[in-house]
């Protein structure tokens, strides 16, 4: 009975995690200026500052990221630390056009998943 309710606890946790990650936000979150999303430098930089104004909270950089048409594409576990793999669109739409599927930018968020979901460093 106790091993059926931890795996229902641990597969509703996943499907949480999942939705936030995958799905679009609920309210418009800021986003990164036109020049800052082309520019790989000036993106990481953003990606950054944001993380260090709003305390780390990976959820808020997940947000901001998607809001700046970044998408999600690897996770990467290296011990007690994961790394999100995002990519831009060469043309993203905070510049007025967007072409899907040509990658551009490329920002990586390393966290501390296994004391609290905080950002350690964007590069």
């Amino acid at each position: 009975m106790m091993k059926n309710i931890i795996l229902t606890a641990s597969l509703f946790a996943n499907a949480s995690v999942l939705y936030v990650l995958f799905n679009p936000a609920g309210s418009p979150a800021p986003k990164m200026t036109c020049d800052q999303s082309r520019s790989e430098t000036l993106s990481k930089e953003a990606t950054s500052t944001f993380a260090h104004d709003h305390g780390g909270a990976f959820f808020k950089v997940h947000g901001y990221l998607k809001s700046s048409d970044f998408e999600l594409r690897n996770i990467l576990n290296e011990g007690n630390s994961t790394t999100f793999i995002y990519t831009a669109s060469l043309y993203p739409s905070t510049c007025g056009s967007l072409l899907p599927g040509v990658d551009g930018t490329i920002v990586r968020v390393k966290t501390d998943l296994a004391n609290e979901p905080n950002v350690v460093a964007v590069y």
